[in-house]
Order: structure tokens, then sequence, then C-alpha cells
């Protein structure tokens, strides 16, 4: 009998900006792990992690809405655009 192999995914950066209503009580959960979190002097912070899963962490920020930037990573920054843009055209004309 085999044993299957494990597969190793490639993990994708993502980098990430909150804002100080998000960040200012320092307790910034890490939604994506090994994340690296630093608190800026404005108050906000800036995440930054590998994601092995872009499609579920991409969604997972869309909930702080405008509260969240994601500011690098080429993947995550291109999927996010494209996220962005498509509710975009869904919401601009209602």
């Amino acid at each position: 009998r085999f044993v299957p192999r494990q597969i190793r995914k490639e993990g994708q950066e993502i980098v990430y900006r909150l804002t100080p209503e998000i960040a200012r009580l320092r307790d910034v959960t890490a939604y994506v792990p090994d994340s690296e979190i630093t608190y800026l002097p404005d108050g906000g912070a800036e995440i930054r992690a590998v994601s092995f899963n872009l499609f579920h962490d991409l969604r997972t920020l869309l909930h702080y809405g405008a509260n969240c930037e994601v500011i690098g990573g080429d993947e995550a920054l291109v999927q996010m655009k494209a996220l962005v843009q498509g509710l975009t055209a869904i919401y601009e004309n209602r």
C-alpha cells in the first residue's frame, strides 16, 4: 500500500494595514498563522504574513471593510482588487 506524499503548497505573501479604529486596542487578531504585527505611530497596524489560502484569507479581511487595506503581496493585491471591483460593479447602480 502506498502512502500518499504530502504536497507542500507554496504560500503567498500578504501585507495589510488596519486603521487605528481597529488596531488601537493592540488586540489585533492574526487571522493568518505566523503573522508579524507592527503597530504604527498613528495607532494603526501593519500585518505581514504568508497565506496558504488567499481565497479564504482575503474574504476574511473583507469583514474589516474600509478599515483594512491590502498593501502588499503581488497576488494578494491583484485578487483583492478584483474582489473590490466585482463588489463595486454589483452595488454602484443600486
